[in-house]
């Protein structure tokens, strides 16, 4: 019995001694770093897709576009991570944009943001352009959810309703904000979607602005219409009459 008492505590021993590394989740933030673009979620996975239209850019032919990151594991130290076109999934020509050769992921975060560059053409006019960005798996990132590598962009120089602007009931809210009844309601939509970022100087909304978020911006429409009139050259809709907001003072 002596005996065995004697193995039992050696082999406790034994094993005190040995170091038990913990095995690491996907989560953790001590484990390996795995990079993944940071795209809102749906009901039916990552939304790894957006669409920018000119249109939204004051005329400019050039827009900047963030892609936003994020990445599991911890660094102090800056680290450089790679985006690269996807052929198959691209139409856009290497003229309609730029993608810097390396980006840098800052050091003691664990969220950062990509830029790229997208070029305006008169072709975008008529027809979309899509761009899909892979990441590059390179050291010291692996790379992350396999439904969260790749960005789909689509970009134009066409009228496309903002989330924003639907979330909020944003067309029909044109009747309370415009009582003019005079056009179509697809084409009410484009002509006070357009005079409405005019008189903004074109703010960048997010797509996440609710109905508060975008009041300013209507009263300041109503200032414009309201400065406009009194310069003697009031605003008026396609059909000639005058545009009036009934909002605020």
């Amino acid at each position: 019995m002596k005996k065995n008492i004697l193995l039992i505590l050696a082999a406790a021993a034994a094993l005190a001694g040995c170091k038990v590394d913990d095995i690491k989740t996907y989560d953790d933030l001590t484990s390996s770093r795995y990079i993944f673009f940071d795209f809102p979620r749906s009901a039916t996975g990552v939304v790894d897709s957006m669409e920018v239209s000119f249109m939204s850019y004051k005329g400019a032919r050039e827009a900047v576009i963030a892609l936003p990151l994020k990445s599991t594991g911890y660094s102090t130290s800056d680290a450089q991570f790679y985006l690269e076109p996807v052929a198959d999934l691209t139409t856009a020509n290497a003229s309609n944009y730029e993608v810097p050769a390396s980006f840098t992921f800052k050091g003691g975060q664990v969220a950062d943001t990509a830029f790229i560059k997208l070029k305006y053409s008169p072709d975008l006019d008529e027809t979309p352009a899509y761009l899909a960005l892979s990441l590059v798996e390179k050291a010291p990132f692996a790379l992350g959810p396999s439904d969260s590598r790749v960005v789909k962009i689509k970009f134009h120089n066409q009228f496309v309703i903002p989330v924003w602007y639907e979330n909020n009931g944003f067309v029909l809210s044109m009747y309370w904000l415009y009582t003019r009844a005079t056009m179509p309601a697809s084409g009410l939509d484009e002509w006070m979607y357009k005079l409405f970022m005019e008189a903004n100087d074109y703010p960048d909304i997010p797509d996440d602005a609710t109905l508060a978020d975008i009041r300013p911006y209507v009263a300041r429409l109503k200032e414009y219409l309201q400065e406009k009139k009194a310069a003697g050259t009031p605003v008026l809709d396609p059909s000639g009459q005058e545009v009036t907001i009934p909002y605020g003072n």
